[in-house]
């Protein structure tokens, strides 16, 4: 018997659980509730993760990097910017040097 585990989280403060019964189709395939599909925001093509745990399947919906990284670099210093400054002392040294 096969069990299929969906895990989603709604917020940061609460966790819902939801079952539903699915059969598995002769390719190999599940069939997501509609009402979970809403709740994830699955659409068609959206890519997820499967994740085999023990003797069930966890499906995640892949998180939006872009979103979940936004602003994860600000207030922090550049690098490119310290490398220029690095580079324009060295260019700015090997001139006194070459006088």
């Amino acid at each position: 018997m096969w069990r299929v585990k969906l895990d989603f989280e709604v917020s940061q403060l609460r966790r819902v659980r939801m079952k539903a019964l699915v059969r598995l189709s002769s390719k190999g395939q599940l069939v997501i509730p509609k009402v979970m599909r809403e709740k994830l925001k699955l659409t068609p093509q959206k890519p997820v993760i499967v994740e085999l745990r023990d003797d069930y399947v966890v499906v995640k919906p892949l998180p939006n990097l872009r979103k979940t990284l936004r602003g994860s670099l600000k207030g922090k210093p550049s690098m490119s910017q310290a490398l220029i400054r690095e580079h324009q002392s060295e260019v700015t040294q090997a001139e006194k040097l070459s006088v």
